[in-house]
Formats: structure tokens, C-alpha cells, sequence
């Protein structure tokens, strides 16, 4: 895909793979909205691109709240007419080590590994499909594939995640949207 002009959103982008995904969609030509819950990772993302000769904005987001998760989309939409590639990144360790972890610490690591996922879809396909299609790129992890007993639920919500984009496929054919992951 070239990028030049194309407009995407990176979940997490305030660090980690987000910001590295982030850099390189902008360097690469995209108009890249940055999204995090810290919002001075996602802005310091977001001057580090525009530094470069790239153009980016930052979006205070917490993926595992629907509603903001609306908003990013809305946001790229209205501040650069449209979205064709959402990075769906944010992602969390659940704390304490399952079973013994109380469930605050295992809901939000299913809230934003798994949800945050699923809200970036369901609000993301509807804008991508304005444009014609796009892609969506969901960051799994290698936990997802294999037993990970460090964090049994990071591994869940990950074999999750990559088991929904495999099941997805169908959307590029009926709206022109790559899934993967």
C-alpha cells in the first residue's frame, strides 16, 4: 500500500510499537492521528513527526472506553477527510498473575486488549469503507499462539485478538478491508 496521503490511526502510539508504527506511517506519507490514555507519550509522538517533516495529531484515547474509541474515528475523519488505515495497538499486561489476580486486573487487560480491538473495528470499517477500503492491523503477540504462563490472561485476550482477525477475512471481499495481525 503507498501510503502517500493516506490517513491512519495508531492506537498506543504514545510508545512502544504504536510510536515506532506511528513514526514509519509518517515517514512513509500518511497523515497519522496518534491515540493514547498518557497523553505526553502521544504528544511527544506526535512533535517527533512533525520534527521529521511529517504530519500527525494526538488524540487523548482509552481504548476500552467505546466512546472514546467513536471519537478517534470521528476525529480522523473530520481533521483529515477520512481514514484508511487503522492500527488497532493498545495493549496492557493484566497485573498480578491469573488466578490470583483480582478481576480489576484481569477486566482492564480484556477491556483494552480485546475490546479496544473490537471497538477499533466496529467504529473503523464504516470510515475505511467511505474511502473505498482500507486495512486494519491488530497487534497480537506471540502469546497468542503459545502458552505464556507469566500472564495467562495478556495470552488470552492476544489468542483472542488473533483469532477474530483470522475470522474477519470476509471483509475484504464484501468492503475492500484487509484485516491482519
Amino acid at each position: 500500500m503507498n501510503l502517500r496521503d493516506k490517513v491512519a490511526v495508531v492506537t498506543g502510539g504514545g510508545s512502544g510499537i504504536g510510536r515506532a508504527t506511528a513514526i514509519r506511517l509518517a515517514r512513509e506519507g500518511a497523515k497519522v492521528l496518534v491515540a493514547d490514555y498518557v497523553k505526553e507519550g502521544g504528544i511527544n509522538t506526535v512533535s517527533t513527526i512533525i520534527a521529521a517533516g511529517g504530519e500527525a495529531s494526538f488524540i487523548l484515547t482509552d481504548v476500552s472506553q467505546e466512546k472514546d474509541v467513536r471519537h478517534m474515528i470521528e476525529a480522523a475523519e473530520s481533521i483529515y477527510g477520512g481514514l484508511d488505515v487503522v492500527h488497532n495497538n493498545a495493549g496492557v499486561l493484566s497485573g498480578p498473575r491469573f488466578p490470583d489476580a483480582p478481576p480489576k486486573y484481569w477486566t482492564r487487560a480484556i477491556d483494552i486488549n480485546l475490546c479496544g480491538v473490537l471497538y477499533g473495528i466496529y467504529y473503523g470499517v464504516p470510515a475505511l469503507k467511505r474511502r473505498g477500503g482500507g486495512v486494519i492491523v491488530n497487534t497480537a503477540s506471540r502469546s497468542g499462539l503459545t502458552p505464556f504462563i507469566i500472564d495467562p490472561v495478556y495470552a488470552a485476550t492476544k489468542a483472542a485478538v488473533v483469532n477474530l482477525t483470522r475470522s474477519l477475512t470476509f471483509l475484504k471481499e464484501e468492503a475492500g478491508v484487509r484485516v491482519n495481525c
